[in-house]
């Protein structure tokens, strides 16, 4: 059973521990009493493979922030925390990810953005939008949670457990080229002709949670950015993946075409 280290950082009072212990326990606590370090452990099942999660509950106040870069050290995701009601607690967020980024000298670490107290909505300080543009300027997921009536706290904790498999993902030691990519479309919709001119090719998905759109751009390394940046619409999340070209022999496939509502 994999294991996973998940350290949670955030101010003191935006309900850290809170969640933590709705989420190990099932019960919420009412009364606020300042954490100094406090390990908890749970075994979980995620897209049906189980893990046992290891939480670290930190320090929110000031004079326990020199502790954070041991912790950091240690932690394999992140989970970074503040208040809905405290404008401050959001604003002390970033830089606990610059100390993050600046211990494991890395920008992609796993890592949540999460707004607490969502059920204190006539409350509120930090308006939703300004969560989400933050998390899409760290490109990671942004969730709205509540400790007391333990909205999405399940979501949130398997979903660090999701970020920190993707980024153990292995990375393929070979270049792919533009011809693969064409041909992976074709082989998905056999309706298009590898030969025509092409400027980008769109494969929608559908998968388990969400409904997702790939567009493969045909463009010079050069122009990728300003290509991406024309057609992206505000608020959506994007991932660049720049490869080498190289010119490959078309081969005639060997086995039967497939075909539509038919068999090998």
């Amino acid at each position: 059973m994999k294991e996973y280290k998940v350290v949670v950082l955030g101010s003191g009072g935006v309900g850290k521990s809170a969640l933590t212990v709705q989420f190990v326990t099932g019960t919420f606590i009412e009364k606020y009493d300042p954490t100094i370090e406090d390990f908890y452990r749970k075994e979980i099942e995620v897209d049906s493979s189980p893990s046992v999660l290891e939480i670290l509950d930190t320090a929110g106040t000031e004079q326990f922030a020199s502790m954070r870069d041991l912790y950091i050290k240690n932690g394999q995701g992140f989970i970074l925390v503040y208040s809905l009601v405290n404008q401050q607690s959001f604003q002390d967020i970033r830089p606990m990810r610059d100390q993050i980024v600046r211990v494991k000298r890395f920008e992609k670490v796993p890592l949540i953005l999460v707004g607490n107290k969502v059920d204190l909505e006539s409350e509120r300080e930090v308006a939703g939008t300004d969560g989400r543009a933050l998390a899409q300027e760290w490109g990671c997921p942004f969730i709205e949670t509540s400790a007391k009536s333990k909205t999405m706290v399940d979501e949130l904790f398997a979903e660090i457990v999701r970020q920190m498999n993707y980024s153990t993902l292995p990375e393929k030691q070979e270049q792919c080229c533009t011809a693969c990519v064409v041909q992976y479309i074709i082989c998905l919709d056999h309706h298009k002709n590898i030969d025509e001119p092409w400027d980008n090719l769109t494969l929608t998905l559908l998968t388990k949670t969400y409904h997702s759109r790939l567009v493969f751009f045909h463009a010079a390394a050069s122009d990728a950015s300003q290509c991406v940046e024309a057609v992206t619409p505000p608020g959506l999340q994007v991932a660049t993946l720049c490869f080498s070209s190289r010119t490959v022999e078309r081969k005639q496939p060997s086995g039967p075409r497939l075909q539509d509502g038919g068999e090998r």
